[in-house]
């Protein structure tokens, strides 16, 4: 009798997952990229004059994209492949965490917390020196996360809307190549993105590091609900 119901038991446990990384449905809104909206500067002058000039302008990166939007869904109790729910619980992007990576792993994830930003100039082939490299951006924040109910602080990027990117490795802490890099924003149901407007999240990637746009990063998105 008593192998029989810790048999059961097992089988009811195995059965169980609880706030796991997900894949995530996403609607994908308009992409574009920054274009200053200003008429260049002219100065009249003859030969002999020498002018000084002070010279304002905004550029657009070519080494980062960035997402924001809003987190729906909700926590089920099925068996896999249902549609139908035994019993389902809304959830209202208050907790969790939307994720981007190339390949995930989640079970080989790493905290980021030495030299980060020079692990991604690395992976991506940035300039060190160059204004918008890893190195330039990471600067030394960090933030705790708490993915699939175990606490992760690990080098994080805050952007406009006040949302920090946090920043994983894959299988190292050392990771050298882009497919081994996750980015992770806590989600929130009061958070603004950077125009001031309601967001749930908000987070910053990298991206090769072309002009002309012939180069691109496909990122996957994934979720946590809580």
């Amino acid at each position: 009798m008593n192998k029989t119901i810790w048999a059961i038991a097992f089988v009811v446990l195995a059965c169980g997952v609880s706030f796991a990384m997900d894949n995530a449905s996403i609607t994908p809104g308009t992409q574009s990229e920054y274009e200053q909206a200003v008429s260049a500067g002219n100065i009249t002058t003859e030969g002999g004059n020498v002018t000084a000039v002070n010279i304002d302008a905004n550029t657009s990166t070519e080494k980062w994209a960035g997402f924001f939007g809003n987190v729906t869904g909700t926590i089920v109790l099925a068996q896999s492949g249902d549609t139908s729910f035994l019993y389902n619980w809304t959830a209202n992007g208050t907790t969790g965490e939307v994720c981007v990576s190339a390949t995930p792993n989640w079970g080989t994830l790493h905290e980021l917390t030495t030299a980060v930003g020079g692990l991604i100039d690395t992976a991506w082939g940035f300039n060190a020196t160059e204004a918008d490299s890893g190195t330039n951006t990471v600067n030394g924040s960090t933030n705790v996360y708490n993915i699939e109910a175990k606490d992760y602080t690990t080098d994080a990027i805050t952007t406009g809307g006040g949302f920090m990117t946090g920043i994983f490795g894959f299988n190292t802490a050392t990771p050298t190549v882009p497919t081994d890099f996750a980015f992770c924003v806590n989600t929130t149901a009061s958070g603004k993105y950077y125009k001031g407007t309601d967001a749930n999240y908000e987070l910053m990637a990298p991206t090769p590091d072309s002009e002309d746009g012939s180069q691109t990063q496909t990122y996957y998105f994934f979720v946590e609900l809580v």
